[in-house]
């Protein structure tokens, strides 16, 4: 029976899988650690010699992709199917008919990320869901102990404005939507030969349900887990000096909140310091800081004539339905919900709005729409940026490479310090004339105000609406089989 699947699905047995370079050597200790986790689990049988790409399916058109998916397959393999299945028989067949079925659906699914609006989901329909909740949570903040909800809590009076099926009773019931929604994806992606097997079929929705969707809703909820990641995403995409590293575990909060919010030193100059050398520095600062803005202006005019060049040569057809203008969609309108910019400064609100309309509906405007989505294109949507999205999530759902925490639940005190890091990445991230145009004087109130625009993402439960609701909105896009009747 294993050879007559085997027959049925020939484009996994390539010449292995010629179609893919093999990965280079890397000094890397977490990719030769996942490299090394890949072999000891999932090529035990191996002929030596043999690397990964020769042995193991592509799971995407990327090796350094499948390096970092590989690392989660083996995890869930060694954790959750190896410790019982080894006790039956020490056959690897039917490990290498998992890995079969799930290279399948990996490609299958790539095609389909491929097919994706990344411009309309991450700046329309994800901040539109965003603005929702957090206006939601606001509303059932002040709802709370007032004659139409005295007793309610907050969860509870959001709950009623947000209701989600995965949420009605019990965590049974939030198993049991997961279920449902594996199912559905697993009927898009997996061959027609292997949905009509009932064993594997159930055994594969079983692994993604409860071993994957199950971690990643359960996980993503905390609100500590939350405040972590913004941390980790702002130090990564701004200056790693910005953002001071820090393991709460081994360290009082109090010298390390003062550590946080201590201002760095300035530079001095010596007494003994001439004062043209003093000068000739300041001047030389100066000469930089033109230098580089006269290099940015140049990328931007060289984008903006590209454009120009190619509207000119090939004026563009009537197309049926034009998304529109990045500069119109609703990332804007979050920002203003979130920071609340629209009660606290009306005035930048409507000067922003009014600078931008010229950009957004005149002639001019298409090609700073071009540049903003060339921009959005090179900064999102590349190789480099899914690979670290897949290692932090690897590392938050499997530390150490197990299922297991490698540290305890945080305290009440560690879950405070967690969010002011995240409070003060976000204000070494916003730009000094941004703080002085919109935030207070002082440091202490900027930040105060900042914790106050994040206290939507405080609460477990309705941070847990939140994921599913996400979650949601991906697997309809990626899989829009599943909503049709």
């Amino acid at each position: 029976m294993a050879a007559n699947r085997k027959a049925a699905r020939p484009y996994f047995r390539m010449p292995p899988f010629a179609r893919r370079a093999a990965i280079a050597p890397t000094s890397d200790s977490d990719d030769r650690a996942l490299a090394a986790l890949t072999k000891r689990v999932l090529c035990a049988q191996a002929p030596p010699g043999k690397t990964i790409e020769e042995v193991l399916p592509a799971l995407s058109s990327s090796p350094k992709v499948d390096l970092q998916l590989y690392g989660f397959i083996s995890i869930i393999i060694r954790d959750f199917v190896q410790s019982w299945y080894q006790r039956i028989t020490p056959d690897p067949e039917f490990i290498d008919e998992i890995l079969l079925v799930i290279a399948h659906c990996t490609l299958s699914l790539e095609q389909r990320i491929r097919q994706l609006d990344f411009e309309t989901l991450l700046l329309e329909e994800v901040p539109t869901l965003l603005d929702n909740h957090v206006k939601d949570y606001r509303v059932a903040l002040e709802r709370q102990s007032t004659t139409l909800f005295p007793y309610a809590t907050v969860n509870d009076i959001f709950h009623s404005m947000q209701p989600h099926p995965a949420l009605l009773s019990s965590p049974e019931s939030e198993r049991l939507y997961l279920k449902m929604m594996g199912s559905g994806i697993l009927a898009a992606l997996l061959p027609p030969e292997d949905l009509q097997s009932d064993c594997e079929r159930l055994l594969v929705r079983e692994i993604l349900s409860n071993m994957v969707l199950w971690n990643v809703v359960d996980r993503l909820s905390e609100p500590f887990m939350i405040f972590e990641l913004i941390t980790k995403v702002i130090t990564t995409l701004t200056a790693p000096e910005k953002v001071k590293a820090a393991n709460v575990n081994h360290a009082k909060s109090t010298e390390l909140m003062a550590f946080l919010q201590s201002e760095p030193p300035k530079p001095a100059r010596r007494p003994d310091e001439p004062l043209m050398q003093s000068l000739s520095a300041s001047a030389f600062v100066f000469l930089e800081h033109a230098y580089n803005f006269v290099a940015k202006t140049a990328i931007v005019a060289k984008h903006a004539s590209t454009s120009l060049i190619s509207l000119w040569k090939e004026p563009p057809r009537e197309p049926p339905k034009r998304r529109k203008p990045i500069l119109k969609l609703s990332i804007w309108k979050t920002l203003v919900t979130l920071f609340s910019l629209d009660k606290r400064q009306p005035w930048l609100v409507g000067s922003l709005q009014l600078a931008s309309k010229p950009l957004a509906d005149k002639s001019p405007g298409s090609l700073f729409d071009n540049y903003l989505s060339h921009v959005f294109q090179q900064a999102v949507i590349n190789e480099r940026v899914l690979i670290k999205i897949l290692t932090v999530s690897r590392n938050a759902l499997f530390p150490n490479g197990s299922l297991a925490p490698p540290r305890t639940y945080p305290t009440e005190d560690e879950k405070v310090l967690i969010q002011k890091q995240a409070e003060l990445a976000i204000w070494n991230a916003v730009p000094d004339i941004v703080k002085r145009l919109y935030l207070p004087a002082s440091k202490d109130e900027q930040l105060r105000e900042i914790g106050e625009s994040l206290a939507f993402l405080r609460s477990r439960s309705c941070n847990k609406h939140l994921i599913y609701r996400l979650l949601d909105l991906l697997v309809s896009r990626l899989v829009p089989e599943m909503l049709e009747p």
